[in-house]
């Protein structure tokens, strides 16, 4: 089994926090949200997770990452 570095999702999450967005972290999982009443995605730190959340990003926030 391959290990991956967890960092590598950990930067993009500094990221959002920079441009607005609320992450939480509930030890293995972050819930990311944009705003009251907006809608939340909730994620397990991994490499495989970057690019379900980029697409959640971009199709509800017009976000880019």
């Amino acid at each position: 089994m391959k290990h991956y570095n967890k960092n590598f999702l950990r930067k993009y999450i500094k990221q959002l926090e920079k441009d607005g967005f609320t992450c939480i972290n509930n030890g293995k999982h972050i819930t990311i949200r944009g705003g009251e009443g907006e809608p939340q995605y909730i994620l397990h730190i991994s490499p495989k997770s970057y690019h379900p959340l980029r697409r959640f990003l971009k199709s509800n926030y017009d976000y880019i990452m």
